[in-house]
């Protein structure tokens, strides 16, 4: 049996199955900045629905875009904050933003070159979910574009803040601690980046939340098991096998390993022969006997 597949699955199992557990995608999409030309660049990649903790999505002077973009928060429990840092857009061109998983209905906002960041205010979504449509022309200034932030928030006031949150100052809402110190005024009111919390070093520890510790844990304890397995199979695969054949059958065969002193039972030693019957006991016996003597923990192929 060689080791090398059983250490690709088992590194397969801990990085899919733990770093990106559906249930809480912890290094999958955080604060993430979304260009406009990439996200917008492939049909379908775009319809899907991104989950996120915060990201800023960018739009530098497109020609010719037609895009839908759908983003989804951790959990039922959470909405949307948006705010624009940067908003000029040609008459010609439309900003939709949708409340929901879809772009149909009545849009919470339609966006066009009458409107910029200072006259659009936050907005929250009363939903989990928020699409947005895109549309420009092949004409415009190279000015044209937008920067909107958008935030997964709880509510203060339905005590919906947990230990890992964080609660912003001057705002009734809480984000993730994931979004602390990046740069981004998330809370609005940019009290997610005060010195009180950030350092000038690395603060990335400070970041991190007990999920977060918890898939760290986990995945060093999956790689010093696999490394574990893969030297014991390499050592029990080096160690020399002694045939044990049933006596008046041929085709009956035992393998096992041979002890770390180097001694191995006969077919005489009283763990192989039942005393006083003269029946060789069952491969399984044998094999647990040794195993238990030798103090072997690996599977002999």
């Amino acid at each position: 049996m060689d080791s090398w597949p059983l250490l690709y699955y088992l590194w397969k199992w801990f990085f899919i199955e733990v770093l990106c557990f559906t249930g809480k995608n912890v290094f999958c999409e955080t604060n993430q900045n979304y260009y406009i030309s990439q996200l917008c660049k492939d049909p379908y990649l775009s319809t899907m629905y991104r989950k996120i903790d915060g990201a800023v999505v960018i739009s530098r002077a497109e020609r010719d875009i037609n895009c839908v973009a759908t983003f989804q928060t951790e959990t039922v429990l959470q909405k949307f904050t948006l705010q624009f840092q940067h908003l000029q857009l040609d008459c010609n061109d439309r900003l939709l933003i949708y409340d929901g998983g879809h772009a149909i209905g009545t849009p919470k906002a339609e966006l066009s070159c009458r409107h910029t960041h200072h006259n659009v205010p936050i907005m929250q979504t009363r939903t989990n979910y928020l699409t947005m449509k895109y549309n420009t022309d092949a004409w415009g200034s190279e000015a044209n574009g937008f920067q909107l932030t958008i935030t997964a928030f709880k509510d203060k006031a339905d005590h919906l803040c947990k230990e890992n949150d964080f609660k912003c100052s001057k705002r009734d809402f809480c984000i993730s601690k994931d979004l602390l110190c990046d740069g981004v005024n998330h809370c609005g009111d940019n009290s997610d980046e005060y010195t009180m919390y950030c350092t000038d070093g690395d603060f990335s520890f400070i970041k991190l939340d007990q999920t977060v510790l918890i898939v760290i844990g986990a995945t060093a304890g999956g790689v010093a098991v696999a490394l574990g397995i893969s030297v014991a199979i390499c050592l029990c695969r080096r160690r020399p096998r002694t045939v044990l054949t049933r006596p008046g059958n041929l085709h009956s065969q035992v393998v096992l390993p041979s002890l770390t002193n180097g001694n191995v039972p006969s077919q005489t030693d009283p763990l192989l022969i039942e005393k006083n019957q003269g029946n060789v006991k069952s491969p399984a016996d044998v094999l647990l006997s040794l195993l238990h003597q030798a103090n072997l923990f690996c599977l002999v192929g």
